[in-house]
């Protein structure tokens, strides 16, 4: 409750005199101005600063496109050499991502038991140690479902796809003699 409830009425009374005023408005507009033309000039020097890292990182997503082409290679070749290597390459993806997920919700319930805790049993800096520690996890799980989609892909884009793996999608032309 405040002391004197008239007060607050009093305070907003001058602040409604204060915008009124015509050298409230007049300030604001001048101080606009000159942000605008001091954004236009620092987004400059900002775009000129940064050219250079996005040159870097362009080249590090080439670099990485590379990468991942070349992986897709070695999966294409490893399941072209198998006879089931499509079933065995789908099974290891979903493998895979089941780690990871399995991971990612041991992280999820680390950092909520951590949490949960009582500060005045355990420290918040022992609570931060541990929600660092299980974000470990939580990152091995990211990672892991991510390669196992990656594999997913590859699959996807593989000339035999999931063809002969469910009676659905076998092929109904007669083979070639």
């Amino acid at each position: 409750m405040l002391a004197n409830p008239n007060a607050m009425g009093v305070e907003m009374q001058v602040l409604i005199e204060h915008f009124r005023a015509p050298e409230f408005w007049i300030l604001s507009v001048c101080l606009a101005m000159v942000l605008n033309v001091a954004a236009n000039y620092v987004t400059r020097v900002l775009d000129r600063t940064f050219s250079v890292g996005s040159t870097w990182l362009r080249s590090m997503s080439m670099r990485s496109r590379d990468k991942r082409a070349a992986r897709a290679k070695l999966m294409t070749d490893w399941i072209n050499a198998h006879e089931n290597g499509i079933g065995l390459a789908l099974s290891e993806a979903h493998f895979i991502i089941l780690v990871g997920l399995i991971f990612v919700i041991a992280f999820v319930l680390g950092v909520l038991v951590a949490l949960s805790l009582n500060p005045r049993t355990v420290p918040i800096a022992n609570q931060i140690v541990i929600v660092l520690f299980m974000s470990v996890f939580g990152i091995l799980g990211l990672a892991a479902m991510t390669s196992g989609t990656e594999i997913l892909d590859v699959i996807r884009a593989h000339p035999k796809g999931l063809l002969g793996l469910h009676p659905s999608r076998v092929l109904l032309t007669p083979p070639k003699e």
